[in-house]
């Protein structure tokens, strides 16, 4: 239930109708708010600051704001979505995404949709008949159209930034990080770190073991492995996970192997730790961060769009977000008792897949540039200082050895050749194993 609601709840914010729905309900509240004081102070001298206008000028006020806000929103948003569509299809449809999340650009619309409804319903209170003008409604009306146009003014000024390809890059960057933040401490709290030995003996045996199955297609969008762990400790059982957050699914593929045993109630409970969607999300997905930041690098290396500097830009932050991984480590893939005895193994990726995921397909598209490839070797370089161990140390030498398989198959000028392939070897030399490097990866 709390991984569902904590899903859910992501969704929400990331959906383009919750703001501009909290803030038109908002304009619905105050107008009540409003016309409740312009019933109560009607001929009231406290009113001296406000329209004093007849109730026909205030009914044309009332009409002119409320047109314009949605003239204006329906237009402006228009513009904005034909400029976007040309600019994704240069760096992505993730532009899209990104704009549909950007609070920004929900507040905006939200302040749109706001005047226009607050001055429609302060509209139907005006009457002629009454010789009554709210003065009080018409007066913040004229307020909210004037936050409107300076809100107008910042959204013109956000669009035309946030359509440059630097910041786009940096925003999808910041989702990264975010992501890794989330996956290094996803195996906090979980367990306890069992023993290399007690690990290694609950590995899934080879014969068939009792299996959770999914009962639909889609992809893994969260995984509830602290109930999980709970539901195995409450059940002495050992439940190995068998697909992760990004993992597709089929109706009837195994969800989780368990050992000691599987009754239908724990079936079902261990079912619902897996959340299951037709859309990725990088709530705990960090390879589909990874891959969307990759995304915006393999489309500007291609020849239609020969962008390298955007390229580079995605590599410096593919670094940033493969140090945060080494720095904090990956979680661990078992998590034990109190007793020591393994209760939960998960499928999380280590940081080989992560490196191999951010790196290997920009490595492969980028052979014949020499700025990226270089680009590569420098992060690589960056990298190192943070491997703590022999496999991790070992994993980026694997990466040094086949940027260079790569740059050593190119059409390239000589020069450019061995400035690259000294660099390499410089890597390799800072990258090689001494006798103090401690186990692990």
């Amino acid at each position: 239930m709390r991984i569902w609601l904590s899903n859910r709840l992501n969704a929400l914010r990331a959906s383009y109708w919750f703001l501009p729905g909290l803030l038109a309900l908002g304009a619905i509240l105050l107008s009540q708010a409003t016309l409740e004081l312009d019933q109560r102070w009607a001929g009231s001298e406290l009113l001296t600051w406000a329209y004093p206008g007849s109730p026909e000028g205030a009914r044309v006020l009332l009409s002119t704001i409320g047109g314009s806000m949605i003239g204006v929103a329906g237009v402006t948003f228009s513009v904005t979505v034909v400029a976007l569509t040309m600019a994704s299809s240069q760096l992505g449809p993730r532009l899209l995404r990104s704009f549909l999340r950007d609070r920004p650009n929900q507040l905006v619309l939200g302040t749109f949709i706001a005047t226009y409804l607050y001055c429609l319903l302060s509209l139907r209170a005006v009457s002629s008949a009454r010789d009554f003008v709210p003065a009080v409604s018409v007066t913040i009306a004229v307020a909210m159209a004037l936050v409107s146009v300076g809100v107008l003014i910042f959204f013109i000024h956000h669009v035309t930034t946030s359509l440059q390809a630097d910041h786009v890059v940096a925003s999808v960057a910041a989702d990264l990080l975010a992501s890794v933040e989330r996956f290094t401490a996803s195996g906090k709290g979980v367990g306890e770190t069992p023993s290399p030995a007690a690990a290694e003996a609950t590995k899934p045996r080879p014969e068939a073991l009792p299996q959770v199955s999914s009962q639909r297609h889609g992809y893994v969008q969260a995984v509830d492995y602290a109930k999980l762990f709970r539901l195995a400790c409450e059940g002495g059982i050992v439940i190995h996970a068998r697909r992760r957050a990004g993992g597709f699914t089929l109706d009837g593929g195994a969800l989780a192997v368990i050992e000691e045993g599987l009754d239908e109630s724990s079936e079902e409970s261990i079912r619902a730790c897996f959340l299951i969607g037709s859309l990725r999300t990088e709530e705990q997905d960090v390879c589909y961060a990874l891959n969307q930041l990759v995304e915006v690098a393999l489309r500007a290396l291609s020849p239609g769009i020969n962008d390298p500097f955007t390229a580079i830009t995605c590599i410096d932050w593919l670094g940033a977000s493969l140090s945060k991984v080494l720095a904090a480590g990956v979680p661990h893939a078992a998590h034990a008792d109190a007793e020591g005895r393994v209760r939960l193994t998960t499928d999380e990726p280590g940081f080989p897949e992560l490196l191999s995921c951010a790196f290997d397909p920009i490595r492969q598209a980028a052979r014949e540039t020499p700025a990226v490839t270089t680009r590569l070797a420098d992060a690589l370089t960056r990298l190192a200082p943070f491997a703590k161990s022999e496999p991790q140390r070992e994993v980026l030498r694997r990466q040094v050895e086949l940027l260079g398989l790569e740059i050593r198959s190119s059409q390239r000028v000589a020069e450019d050749l061995l400035e690259l392939q000294r660099r390499l070897a410089s890597l390799a030399r800072e990258l090689e194993p001494t006798p103090q490097d401690p186990s692990g990866g």
